[in-house]
């Protein structure tokens, strides 16, 4: 499918070409005789053609940023919300499976994230640290699963656990604010304070 979309819009954008040479061929022919017209020489037409080409090639090339950006927000929203709805299960003998699912959606999300944010730095720098952060809660929930249901439950595990997610939360704020604006914010860090 999007092999036929890119087929049409290059002859699409061909058609307009002709089109635009047509017309200025036309009313150069009508404004001068048409022996005048033919000294038109190649540099003229040569100009058109890669003004046509390169306005081409920056609509695609924006439009492909612009999809890129939509998909990168999409999975930012993702997992945004699954932080927020699903991380609030306190971790326990119990619901252990469903805390590993959890944990390996984001993971997944993150990796996607990875890859979609290659060649942007500062994308990729927030989802690094998005990553460690996810580490961070991973390895203490794993670590003290065997711990008695009241380990997760006591207030300072709740703040530590806390503190992951909101700061996970915030380099995704971080990452949509650049989105849309291409400038990176600084937000307070909590991990200077933490350690």
């Amino acid at each position: 499918m999007e092999y036929i979309k890119k087929h049409i819009k290059i002859i699409l954008i061909v058609t307009i070409i002709a089109i635009i040479l047509v017309t200025i061929s036309a009313f150069n022919i009508y404004k001068q005789s048409f022996e005048k017209f033919i000294e038109i020489n190649a540099y003229e037409i040569t100009t058109i053609i890669i003004a046509l080409f390169v306005t081409y090639y920056l609509t695609e090339r924006k439009n492909d940023i612009r999809k890129l950006n939509n998909k990168i927000e999409n999975i930012c929203n993702d997992i945004q919300l699954y932080i927020g709805e699903e991380y609030k299960v306190i971790p326990s003998k119990q619901n252990k499976e469903k805390v590993l699912i959890n944990i390996r959606y984001i993971s997944n999300k993150i990796h996607i994230l990875e890859q979609l944010s290659d060649k942007n730095k500062e994308i990729k720098n927030a989802i690094t640290y998005i990553k460690i952060e996810h580490n961070k809660y991973k390895e203490f929930v794993t670590d003290n699963f065997d711990q008695n249901d009241k380990y997760f439950k006591e207030e300072k595990r709740q703040e530590k656990i806390k503190s992951i997610i909101n700061r996970m939360d915030n380099k995704i704020d971080e990452i949509m604010v650049y989105l849309y604006t291409g400038q990176v914010p600084t937000m307070y860090n909590e991990t200077e304070k933490e350690e």
